[in-house]
């Protein structure tokens, strides 16, 4: 049985619960197979509801621009998903056939006699001849009698037996040998780990850290074409800050004549701040209409 309707309850929930095992809808991959299920969805499962669900959806969400390339062939939506093996059904054997192939004993003369509470015979009478159930009673009943007389001194041997293993066990628990010895040594590493461990951390704080820095790239927009972007790059090139260096910039296009100011800067991040250094290039009100980030990379 494959999914049904996705779009209902009961549809979400066997496909969550599908999803906990697996990590695709078929294989190990992103395949046709998923693209097929994702387009029955309506929009994405509530993810605490069916949170399995959920995350299949905003990890396939990612790669619906390359739906088409993807491998497989898209089939119809009841063909995936979780299958139902066919029930096992046991055969019974017929009783009458069973029943035929137990043997059937008739009772001999000393069960019937033992079971009238009659006194069980040792000799049987001169006329009548032993048959082979009474010859394998007798010398059963003889069996039974000699396991009685050994059982009894047989079961009081173990009992003797433990309690001599239980004595010297709990003497050996009473008495430590190196006991002593263990603790100290014990408590020698555990000295000479915290002044190891202390050393290393001491010699770690005493190296000198490297100084974090970024590459940022401003987009400086002046008013209008009429703006001096020369007078304009020496306002923004004047900020003197610890930490900032300026880089190379360039004039680029961006339409009706007005070109925008593209500069780098090398910025410390414990020293510079890029919001602050955005905000006083916005303070030149008379030549900057608006500065946005281009790019920032970690160096």
């Amino acid at each position: 049985m494959g999914f049904e309707n996705v779009t209902t309850d009961a549809g979400l929930a066997a496909l969550d619960a599908f999803l906990e095992e697996h990590s695709y809808i078929e294989g190990w991959n992103l395949s046709q197979a998923d693209v097929v299920v994702f387009e029955a969805l309506k929009s994405a499962p509530a993810s605490t509801k069916y949170a399995h669900a959920a995350r299949w959806f905003n990890h396939v969400v990612h790669f619906k621009k390359s739906f088409a390339t993807l491998p497989g062939i898209k089939k119809a939506l009841s063909t995936y998903g979780p299958t139902t093996p066919a029930p096992v059904v046991a055969v019974a054997a017929p009783v009458a056939a069973v029943s035929s192939a137990i043997p059937v004993f008739a009772p001999s003369a000393l069960q019937i006699a033992a079971a009238k509470g009659a006194a069980k015979p040792t000799t049987w009478e001169a006329n009548a001849e032993p048959t082979w159930e009474d010859v394998l009673d007798e010398e059963m009943n003889m069996e039974d009698e000699d396991d009685e007389e050994e059982s009894a001194p047989v079961a009081a041997k173990p009992a003797t037996a433990t309690a001599k293993k239980t004595a010297p066990a709990a003497e050996e628990e009473d008495f430590d040998l190196f006991g002593s010895d263990d603790e100290e040594e014990d408590a020698a590493k555990t000295a000479i780990t915290a002044q190891r461990l202390k050393e290393y951390n001491e010699k770690k704080a005493a190296k000198p850290k490297p100084v974090a820095k970024s590459m940022v790239i401003l987009d400086v927009k002046p008013w209008d074409d009429e703006t001096d972007m020369k007078l304009l790059e020496k306002q923004v090139r004047g900020i003197d800050l610890p930490g900032l260096v300026w880089g190379t910039s360039k004039l680029v296009a961006i339409g009706y004549g007005i070109n925008k100011l593209q500069i780098t800067a090398v910025v410390e991040d414990d020293k510079v701040g890029v919001d602050d250094l955005s905000e006083q290039i916005t303070g030149f009100e008379e030549y900057v209409q608006s500065v946005d980030v281009a790019s920032f990379n970690k160096l």
